[in-house]
């Protein structure tokens, strides 16, 4: 590391030993970060999924037949309200729709 010396942080102490540290800096895989070091992670060193947007599993869509323009499938609700809302919580249907969000978090 251009011949500059580094300690572990105060109450800290190394995660490898010297000749693994030679080989993460062999692999590029340390960054100097003014006085510290860091380990180098990438996004393929892990198991990962890339989160999408589309929920194939909720049936709505744009060839769904509805009474209402407003309509939305109750499971695309639920999922909504589930993923921003605690348990007691107001839930606020701007749309004045059929009553499917009203009746959902009820469910919830």
């Amino acid at each position: 590391m251009d011949g500059k010396r580094f300690v572990p942080q105060a109450g800290n102490h190394w995660k490898v030993t010297e000749q693994e540290m030679h080989r993460l800096i062999q692999s590029e895989r340390v960054h100097v970060a003014t006085s510290v070091i860091r380990f180098k992670r990438f996004s393929n060193d892990f198991p990962l999924v890339p989160i999408a947007d589309v929920w194939t599993d909720t049936g709505g869509g744009a060839g769904t037949d509805k009474m209402y323009v407003v309509q939305t499938n109750s499971k695309i609700i639920q999922r909504c309200l589930l993923m921003a809302t605690d348990p007691g919580d107001l839930v606020l249907d701007p749309t004045c729709g059929s009553g499917t969000s009203a009746f959902v978090a009820e469910q919830c």
